[in-house]
């Protein structure tokens, strides 16, 4: 006989695998747009500026919002915790974009290959 724990495992691994190749590719791109931002940084400092900006004020509203909704049951307040900072990030980026562009540029870089790392992991 299935105890309720077993079921409530089963039923967990069921809705992470199929959500789990989008986490994948999440961090895949994340990875290599890193990469790419620390082996190329004299592209475009202002339009990268902006789309980080974006893509992480972006990202944390979508996170905050899930972790509001209980669209996920677990880890709830780490979600809202993250998708907070990145809220704040998002839009000091996008309202301060010319402080020290190189700098912020290496930070983006740096942040984007972690991210991108943990989401792999978190995919397997």
């Amino acid at each position: 006989m299935e105890s309720v724990f077993d079921r409530a495992g089963k039923m967990a691994n069921t809705q992470l695998t199929k959500v789990r190749w989008a986490l994948g590719l999440n961090g895949l791109l994340a990875v290599a747009s890193g990469v790419v931002i620390l082996v190329w940084p004299s592209i475009s400092l202002f339009a990268l500026t902006i789309l980080f900006g974006a893509w992480t004020l972006a990202t944390g509203v979508v996170g905050f919002a899930a972790a509001l909704s209980g669209a996920t049951t677990q880890e709830r307040g780490w979600l809202a915790l993250s998708s907070l900072l990145g809220i704040g990030v998002g839009a000091a980026v996008l309202i301060w974009p010319n402080i020290s562009e190189l700098a912020l540029l290496y930070v983006i870089g740096a942040y984007a290959v972690a991210l991108g790392v943990f989401a792999v992991i978190g995919a397997f």
